[in-house]
């Protein structure tokens, strides 16, 4: 469902000497523990901590509080003559400004609810920033030093770029990663080798290296120490050209810019994104608008005219820090009808009709074959990097990028993917010669397990997900998959059968002919 939505930012080119300002701005800005943050509530008319009805967009947020280990731990995959090869980590972007502009956004404090205990920057740190951060600007030709927004973070909301909170939630999703893989990969901060263990993939959009490095910070550092910034120019980095990593082996073919096909079928997708049947409902919406759009817009029900996900989307940058929303400026021309505020009740509306829509696309085979498309150059990405030498390979992406991979694998996401999210792909393989009875079919086969958001979703992998009453149909699921029943159930899927799967699915049922 998301992926008809484009992130309206130019693509900005950028060098590996961008990286090294964000590591210095989140050593610094961080220094207090950021698994101790808890969340105070401040005066607004909700409260999304404490109000069930509320629980839907409590989740879209992912507050400090609600970023846990969970599946990650659960495999005991020793008892098996295993060991863990790797992990592969897609993960969203954290909290952002919205992606358009709304009135009055610079009085939006991002910075608030989640990180009253963070050490604020004092004058002295902020002019020392500033004047590193100035000799490496004027050493680069490239570099431009707006790309990652203002140095240090500003406490408002920019658009489309991370705010501290979103720094703050990659800090911890690298925590606990840290806590759970770290030592089982056996990757010692203090190895000067440990770069070259470490490929990081970005899009075009700042947010999105902003997010990789605050999770690195959180991976590497030890007793949440300053990362030692510089090592970061060693590591394997790359910027795919857009939000679904398809660029593939430096060519973009299986990105399917000039397909006619697919595009046709997006625009048949979004049909059924209209609202106007419903004359309450676009009234409601009409009304947003009018109360978000900024002064300097002529006619924001016209050029400026917002879909219903971008609505939601700036209306999330007062929820998730639990700011009051909006109210309409009355003019001396406007109608009594527009002098209102915007009611958590209106959020909530918006919010259960979008997930409707994603029930309704959960079962459209439009929406399986646009997401096949989508995702087909980032499984073949990460089917290389199951090869590759790295131990740990980071996607840092976005709610499309994983949408559209959920829909693919088996664990449909019908809501939007909270800020921070993972897909975690874990790769296994034989520890030694020895084996078990559960383990001889295994043989040099690499394994994989797939957690989302904390839960095991590997059974969801469709040839994983099958029922079968006889024994013909157990081979044939063994063929692919290997259950450990007396392990809580756990399935590992065969690399040779997911490689199998995706070329000859996306081949014979989803390649449009003439793309």
């Amino acid at each position: 469902m998301l992926s008809l939505f484009n992130h309206g930012i130019d693509r900005i080119n950028i060098l590996l000497i961008c990286l090294i300002p964000i590591m210095i701005i989140i050593s610094i800005a961080f220094r207090t523990n950021v698994e101790q943050i808890s969340e105070n509530d401040l005066k607004s008319d909700y409260n999304l901590k404490s109000d069930p009805k509320l629980n839907g967009l409590r989740k879209y947020c992912n507050f400090l509080d609600d970023i846990q280990i969970g599946d990650e731990n659960s495999f005991n995959y020793c008892g098996y003559d295993l060991e863990l090869e790797k992990i592969i980590l897609l993960i969203r972007h954290g909290d952002r400004g919205p992606l358009k502009d709304v009135r009055n956004l610079n009085n939006i404090p991002c910075n608030h609810t989640h990180l009253d205990e963070i050490n604020r920057i004092n004058d002295e740190q902020t002019m020392a920033i500033s004047t590193l951060l100035s000799k490496f600007i004027a050493k680069s030709s490239v570099y431009d030093s707006k790309f990652l927004g203002s140095i240090p973070m500003s406490d408002g909301c920019m658009p489309g770029l991370l705010t501290k909170f979103g720094l703050s939630q990659h800090i911890k999703l690298g925590l606990l990663m840290n806590h759970v893989y770290r030592p089982k990969l056996n990757m010692n901060p203090d190895d000067s080798f440990i770069a070259k263990q470490i490929r990081i993939n970005t899009t075009p959009y700042p947010r999105t290296v902003q997010s990789a490095m605050a999770f690195l910070h959180g991976f590497l550092s030890e007793k949440n120490d300053a990362l030692n910034v510089f090592d970061l120019m060693s590591m394997n980095f790359h910027q795919f050209s857009n939000v679904y990593f398809c660029d593939y082996h430096d060519t973009q073919k299986y990105c399917f810019r000039n397909c006619t096909e697919m595009d046709e079928l997006l625009k048949k997708i979004y049909k059924t994104f209209s609202y106007d049947h419903d004359k309450d409902f676009a009234q409601m919406i009409k009304q947003v608008e009018q109360i978000i759009v900024p002064t300097n817009v002529a006619d924001p029900i016209g050029s400026y005219k917002r879909s219903i996900v971008s609505i939601f989307d700036t209306l999330n940058s007062f929820i998730c820090h639990q700011q009051r929303l909006p109210c309409h400026q009355q003019n001396d021309d406007d109608d009594d009808d527009y002098n209102k505020c915007i009611a958590i009740n209106d959020v909530e509306l918006i919010f259960t009709f979008i997930s409707g829509l994603g029930h309704k696309l959960m079962h459209s085979e439009d929406n399986h074959r646009v997401s096949w498309m989508q995702s087909y150059g980032l499984l073949l990405n990460i089917i290389d990097q199951i090869k590759s030498n790295e131990k740990l390979t980071i996607f840092s992406g976005h709610d499309l990028t994983i949408h559209s991979l959920a829909t693919v694998i088996g664990f449909v996401e019908h809501n939007i993917p909270p800020y921070a999210s993972r897909v975690i792909f874990e790769i296994y393989s034989r520890k030694s010669s020895s084996s078990t009875t559960t383990t001889t079919t295994i043989n040099n086969e690499k394994l994989i397990r797939i957690v989302y958001n904390g839960n095991d979703v590997t059974e969801t992998f469709p040839l994983c997900n099958s029922i079968y009453n006889d024994a013909a149909s157990a081979a044939a699921d063994a063929e692919h998959c290997i259950r450990f029943d007396d392990d809580d159930h756990t399935i590992l899927i065969k690399l040779t059968s997911l490689e199998n799967f995706i070329h000859t699915k996306f081949v014979e049922h989803y390649l449009f002919e003439n793309c």
